[in-house]
């Protein structure tokens, strides 16, 4: 049986993750199991250390290791460079490489929708963690003309 997970702190306990993967488990008829770790921002390092150990066949991750997970890591992708944040683990060839995919994601729900910036778009981001860093590089990709990143002051968490 796989284990796959997602790594985060407090909230992580909170994600709609692991239901929703291991519907899609079940929905395939794929042996596995999601389930979701809290890791203190501190023991990041050990974590992944205790998921090579266990064999976990794949992790995604969240806030706040997004940024610095990529340390513990074997290998990590030219777009997580880019963007400074890995939001996917896959053990590839005995070796655990962090991967980005929301820059992808994002392009592709964008052309789903027809969305075309082109070098007159305009667009305003909100936020300035992984996820939102990963959208400015999806857009400066697709050639958006004016790019704004704005900033919440006050934290909801």
């Amino acid at each position: 049986m796989k284990t796959f997970c997602v790594l985060g702190d407090h909230r992580a306990a909170k994600s709609l993750s692991p239901r929703m993967h291991n519907a899609v488990l079940k929905q395939y008829g794929l042996t596995g199991w999601y389930v979701a770790f809290t890791v203190a921002p501190d023991r990041i390092g050990p974590a992944i250390a205790g998921l090579r150990a266990l064999n976990v066949a794949g992790a995604n991750v969240t806030v706040p290791h997004k940024e610095t997970v990529g340390r513990y890591l074997d290998e990590i992708t030219d777009e997580v460079r880019a963007v400074g944040a890995v939001n996917t683990i896959v053990p590839t060839g005995g070796r655990w490489v962090g991967h980005n995919t929301d820059v992808g994601g994002f392009i592709d729900a964008l052309a789903e929708a027809s969305f075309r910036p082109g070098r007159t778009g305009k667009a305003l981001v909100f936020g300035a963690g992984g996820a939102a860093r990963a959208v400015v590089a999806a857009l400066r990709q697709m050639d958006m003309a004016e790019i704004v990143v704005g900033r919440a002051h006050g934290r909801t968490d």
